[in-house]
């Protein structure tokens, strides 16, 4: 059997060649991750987030590099779309911040919200800078997004509950769901699950047998 697709990382906003978002070293020269491909303005017209291509490796363009060899070869291209979340991103791309979650106390996280107008238009303007921009290069789209719930980041103590922004809080009550109902119930939620790993905390500083299997941690 032989190698039928390449898959390339272009347009990665959490990590791009190995590199977290928050830069990495190349000849000495630190640089952030973003697009590796030059794209058209016009698909993202509908979107406060416009600025995100990458110049960590200067006018590099994977696409235009790549794809012409890869095709050469008879096999296809396919772009890898990464949108992790990562607490330097609202830094390095503009506006990223405004459309973030917000937690059950009114903060903003590093997650990007899927409910956020602006978020959207981004998500659909990258697939179509791809697959029309590019049409006769990319034969497809791999879209990648490893993030946890919200119930889970508040078990592990990663999170505060989220999201409360006015479009999760009208979405849901276009469902007949209770906000108001939903956030006290969340900060229980967050209020239980801090005690338990702070508990788990002192547990694992304490004990002579914390380094061992998971199954070994005791219930609280």
């Amino acid at each position: 059997m032989g190698v039928h697709v390449l898959l390339r990382r272009d347009a990665g906003c959490a990590r791009a060649a190995g590199c977290p978002i928050t830069g990495c070293r190349r000849q000495g020269r630190a640089f952030a991750a973003g697009a590796f491909y030059d794209y058209d303005p016009k698909y993202f017209q509908n979107t406060i987030l416009k600025g995100f291509r990458s110049t960590g490796y200067g006018t590099f363009n994977v696409i235009e590099q790549v794809a012409p060899k890869v095709k050469a070869r008879g096999m296809d291209f396919f772009a890898w779309d990464m949108n992790n979340a990562n607490a330097g991103v609202p830094r390095l791309i503009p506006n990223y911040a405004e459309v973030t979650e917000v937690d059950l106390n009114g903060r903003r996280t590093s997650s990007p919200c899927f409910n956020h107008p602006d978020y959207r238009a981004f998500l659909s303007g990258k697939v179509e800078s791809l697959l029309a921009g590019y049409a006769s290069a990319v034969d497809g789209v791999a879209w990648g997004c490893e993030r946890e719930g919200p119930l889970n980041g508040m078990l592990s103590g990663g999170g505060a509950g989220s999201c409360f922004c006015q479009f999760c809080q009208a979405k849901g009550r276009e469902r007949g769901i209770s906000v108001e109902r939903a956030r006290r119930d969340t900060a229980r939620w967050a209020s239980c699950s801090m005690r338990r790993v702070r508990t788990l905390g002192r547990w694992m500083a304490t004990s002579p047998h914390s380094g061992d299997c998971c199954c070994n941690i005791p219930r609280f």
